[in-house]
């Protein structure tokens, strides 16, 4: 037997033993799709980040390393912050920034909460940052009500 004829029998064998052992498994159960009924979405987070007064450096900024804000979401992504002074309880009302004298920016890797004009807050903050890159984006989700966003993709607290 030539070389080239011992391959092309060797591959079939190989071929034919594959389909014959081949494992079956169990059908899983289906997912929700979109957001009416959606059960979450891997990719949307959302971190919580408590600000005690020294964080502000006396500055009126105080950053913080937040690993979900790629550079992918701040090309084309949303990324919403929320505030609140209250302790965090399943109770918490989380407000969308701005609000007050507190506002919000971003950059890679990094969420920045700010109080211009001020040396910062002389009191606990907590903030809620949630990013959403452009590819889970749904319409017509209220980006400013964290309540809907929790509902919509599925976050957990």
């Amino acid at each position: 037997m030539n070389l080239k004829r011992f391959k092309v029998a060797f591959a079939a064998i190989l071929m034919v033993g594959t389909v014959f052992t081949a494992c079956s498994g169990e059908d899983g159960e289906d997912g929700a799709i979109g957001p009416v009924g959606a059960t979450g979405n891997a990719n949307v987070t959302s971190n919580t980040f408590t600000v005690i007064a020294a964080d502000w450096g006396g500055v009126g900024r105080a950053p913080k390393y937040d690993a979900n804000i790629t550079q992918a979401v701040v090309n084309s992504g949303t990324v919403s912050a929320f505030i609140t002074t209250d302790s965090i309880t399943d109770a918490t009302t989380w407000q969308p920034i701005p609000v007050g004298n507190f506002s919000f920016n971003y950059k890679t890797d990094t969420a920045i909460f700010l109080t211009p004009g001020f040396t910062g807050a002389n009191f606990t903050t907590y903030y809620k940052v949630v990013s959403i890159p452009s590819g889970a984006k749904l319409a017509g989700v209220n980006v400013e009500d964290y309540e809907e966003i929790k509902a919509v993709y599925g976050l957990e607290d």
